[in-house]
């Protein structure tokens, strides 16, 4: 979603061609609920000049919701998604890949559009989600 928002991203017309075919009808798109945040926090942090304004990334993401579905995650899941990291001795940051694809698994599709195709790759052997890369 960053790539799709942030106009300056390097891959920006390439992300927002899934947001565009999001808006169109052509694809169904959905989001992991905790990637609003992540959205949020990346794009109002952004180390450029001017910064991004908390209410202008707010109305992007609101804009967003009028036809992406957000897919929420329970505490179970979080748990379930801390188990099995822990019992692959995977650390760090790699929680919340893991997390995006718990989440496009709970809601049924059948890709994952992201630019950081290497990131989901290595989870998503024997799953029949395919990572399209962006």
């Amino acid at each position: 979603m960053v790539g799709a928002l942030w106009g300056e991203h390097p891959r920006h017309p390439q992300a927002l061609d899934w947001v565009v075919r999001a808006r169109q009808g052509s694809v169904e798109a959905f989001i992991a609920q905790h990637a609003l945040a992540e959205t949020f926090a990346v794009l109002t942090g952004l180390p450029i000049s001017p910064r991004l304004q908390p209410v202008s990334v707010r109305q992007a993401i609101e804009d967003l919701l009028g036809y992406v579905s957000v897919v929420p995650l329970a505490p179970g899941d979080y748990r379930s998604c801390i188990n099995e990291l822990a019992m692959n001795a995977v650390s760090g940051r790699a929680i919340y890949d893991y997390l995006h694809l718990w989440a496009a698994e709970a809601a049924g599709v059948d890709c994952i559009a992201t630019l950081n195709a290497k990131d989901f790759l290595r989870f998503c052997h024997g799953r029949s989600i395919r990572v399209v890369p962006v």
